[in-house]
């Protein structure tokens, strides 16, 4: 199931933050950094990744997180 799942994506996942967004927000994969993820309820509920605090998660705050919290994998 997991390989099906991710088939999709084959030459798209570059990084682990790729990897990440495959897995909780697909739509988001290969998207360009000011691309918001969800709305203000996603920003509300992951208020980790919403780095200036305007309510909205950009793709390129969670690429920053997660190149922070995660720089092995980045």
């Amino acid at each position: 199931y997991v390989e099906k799942y991710f088939k999709p994506f084959a030459g798209k996942i570059k990084s682990g933050s790729d990897l990440y967004m495959a897995t909780f927000w697909p739509a988001g994969v290969g998207k360009p950094d000011n691309y918001n993820i969800g709305g203000a309820e996603v920003a509300r509920v992951n208020k980790i990744f919403d780095l200036d605090k305007n309510g909205q998660i950009t793709a390129g705050e969670f690429r920053q997180y997660y190149r922070q919290r995660f720089p092995e994998l980045a």
